[in-house]
């Protein structure tokens, strides 16, 4: 099959499984969903962004709430009802447990065209990521092998479809992730010039400040990438570099907190408390052990307010197979390209990814030590160089004659995967009065 067919593949499948988990999924039973959602209606509503004391999701970056109200105006515009903000009675008890919070009911249940627009305008910006991330890939594989297996893992991963089917700021993230990633790709493969480069170094800051801080280890790629690709000059020319990056650094504060400083401040307060504060028994196996698992299961597969996952086996076994891969990939380098002259940025640019992919990893890691509350899906916007890497040392770890099928591989365990998912947890334990 060609490359242009198992993208459609991808995309079909992913889009179907997404519309199938908006619906499966009742309204209000994905990650802090109300919360999310009445950020977005307030600002349709009054134009005004909730303080921390009314909403614990107001210290994120206002932009996806700004962009998820347009539509819910458009709805407003022809009947204010149906954004209503409609809720029944909550368990929060059973936070964590394989039963549902919310009491929809045959009395009560009733169809939210609001929610459930977000929740589909979600799985939009989520297959955009996808999109800019295979692109990307172009730049750093040549075979087409490695890059449909890797669109596939994450077009299929039934967490990232449960997250882009749900109402959040999270699909959103990995569409300023895989930009940002598209951008990596840019100055390594093609490096700008110096007001292309401050560019690049100004959008790895604000970029992740305006969609959500789990963007912030490609920022940080970019910014890497410049300074490395700038290397040379920037040693011969460093008073001029730091006096540019102080007076840019001092106008991107400054604007932010002219803009909102309230939450200026949050953003601040955000980034020193997930970099600096580490838990006091951050490093007992009672506590680090049970992050770590989280941390891994909210990544593949544990939906709804980490309530219903992939049995323990399972997740076991695809975190080892990834790390097995990803070592493949690090003892391996890749072949050589057929052009001799690409070889070399070619083969440095992989190194990228593992840069891109490994602080995405430290971050959470870090964030663990932190908060318990650390959850793999804040990896989805470094889910390009991930899904790469491991694909590529998956095809390493199989038999010769067996490497041509890692597409067919990828793509019957991601199905099963949501199966199972669906078939043991998702379907037994949602109920949904519109299945009678």
């Amino acid at each position: 099959m060609t490359e242009r067919g198992w993208r459609a593949i991808a995309f079909t499948l992913y889009f179907a499984l997404g519309a199938a988990w908006s619906l499966l999924m009742p309204m209000w039973e994905g990650p802090d969903e109300p919360a999310h959602y009445v950020l977005a209606l307030t600002l349709a509503r009054s134009n005004e962004y909730q303080t921390l004391d009314r909403n614990y999701e107001a210290h994120q970056p206002q932009l996806y709430y700004r962009l998820a109200s347009l539509p819910l105006k458009i709805l407003q515009a022809q009947d204010p009802e149906s954004i209503a903000y409609v809720r029944p009675y909550p368990y929060f008890r059973f936070v964590r447990q394989p039963v549902r919070i919310f009491d929809w009911n045959d009395e009560n249940y009733q169809f939210l065209p609001g929610p459930q627009l977000l929740r589909w305008l979600n799985l939009l910006l989520g297959a955009g990521a996808l999109w800019v991330n295979d692109r990307s890939a172009r730049s750093f594989v040549q075979g087409g092998r490695l890059r449909t297996a890797a669109l596939l893992l994450a077009a299929l991963t039934p967490q990232y479809l449960h997250i882009s089917s749900a109402v959040n700021n999270d699909a959103f993230a990995a569409l300023a992730g895989a930009l940002l990633f598209a951008l990596l790709a840019r100055v390594w493969f093609r490096p700008p010039g110096w007001a292309g480069s401050f560019l690049a170094v100004l959008l790895g800051i604000v970029v992740p400040l305006t969609t959500k801080l789990s963007v912030l280890p490609m920022g940080l790629s970019v910014i890497a990438a410049v300074f490395w690709v700038h290397r040379e000059a920037l040693w011969t020319q460093r008073i001029r570099w730091l006096a540019g990056g102080a007076a840019a650094a001092a106008l991107i504060g400054a604007g932010f907190y002219l803009a909102s400083p309230q939450m200026a401040r949050l953003i601040v307060e955000q980034i020193l408390w997930r970099a600096l504060t580490v838990r006091p028994d951050a490093f007992q196996g009672s506590y680090l052990w049970p992050v770590l698992a989280q941390i891994a299961w909210s990544f593949w597969g544990k939906v709804g307010w980490l309530a219903v996952g992939l049995p323990g086996a399972f997740i076991a076994g695809l975190t080892a197979l990834a790390f097995a891969g990803a070592l493949a990939d690090v003892r391996a380098p890749l072949r050589q390209p057929a052009d001799p002259e690409a070889d070399g940025p070619r083969r440095r640019g992989w190194g990228w990814l593992w840069v891109a992919a490994g602080l995405a990893v430290l971050a959470i890691l870090k964030n663990g030590l932190t908060t318990p509350n650390s959850q793999g899906r804040f990896l989805f916007p470094a889910l390009g160089p991930l899904t790469l890497v491991v694909a590529s040392g998956w095809s390493r770890l199989l038999p010769e004659r067996l490497r041509p099928y890692l597409p067919h591989l990828v793509l019957a365990v991601m199905l099963g995967l949501n199966l199972w998912l669906w078939l043991s947890g998702v379907l037994p334990v949602y109920y949904q009065p519109w299945f009678d």
